[in-house]
């Protein structure tokens, strides 16, 4: 059974529509959408990510920065794995050459729950994507994991702090972002560095051409530290 997202914002229809979160697979499928999850999230790894959200018509942004490592995917999809660490569980799913008894449920999650996560995971983690989705930070009281920070529309990636104000993605929750941060904040740009210590250039996606060199002016002074200019060494 499958049950797909709706939305009443057209700017979001085509993503929407492809976006589906399943309830149940088979062994089969669930191996399949695993191994899909990890090649997604294998072309974030050795980056630093910084998502930057603004709506229109107001001079507030959101912004945070974000690293993903291999030991994390595996607590993402609500998995643990009887054999296996972290990382090792990674490189087996990017390979393809998970069975399923390397796929147990962790303590707080049951086969359905994790078949939710796994189902979206690789579309969630496609950062093509992202910027048709919202950022917010949470300020809700809910049952779930704890993180600051967050990115998603109808289900939504959880991001907590790590070190030196960047963060990392701690749960992944097939649950509108609305119900876990009160502003939410339309992704504009997301760019991209090699080292954690270096500056951000170009960015690595924006919502339209040349919004980049059209907004940085506007950027608050902690936003825009994090920018070299002209005669900084590129990264």
């Amino acid at each position: 059974m499958a049950r797909p997202f709706l939305s009443f914002n057209s700017s979001f229809f085509s993503w929407v529509l492809s976006m589906i979160i399943s309830t149940s697979m088979t062994d089969e499928q669930l191996l399949a959408a695993i191994h899909s999850a990890a090649v997604q999230y294998n072309q974030l790894l050795d980056q630093v990510f910084l998502f930057i959200g603004k709506n229109n018509n107001s001079p507030q942004y959101l912004w945070f920065q974000a690293r993903f490592r291999k030991h994390q995917f595996m607590h993402l999809l609500g998995l643990t794995s009887p054999i296996l660490s972290a990382v090792e569980f990674f490189d087996r799913a990017f390979d393809d050459r998970l069975i399923i008894s390397d796929c147990l449920p962790s303590r707080e999650h049951i086969r359905t729950t994790v078949v939710e996560k796994c189902s979206c995971c690789a579309r969630i983690l496609n950062l093509k994507d992202a910027k048709y989705m919202s950022i917010g930070s949470k300020d809700k009281i809910t049952r779930n994991v704890e993180f600051s920070y967050a990115y998603g529309k109808e289900a939504i990636l959880g991001f907590a702090i790590e070190t030196d104000d960047i963060y990392f993605p701690i749960t992944l929750i097939p649950s509108p972002i609305e119900n876990f941060t009160t502003a939410r904040y339309r992704t504009i740009l997301i760019c991209s560095k090699s080292q954690p210590e270096g500056l951000y250039r170009r960015p690595l996606i924006e919502i339209k051409t040349g919004l980049f060199d059209e907004l940085f002016p506007s950027f608050p002074e902690p936003l825009a530290e994090l920018f070299c200019n002209e005669k900084d060494p590129a990264e």
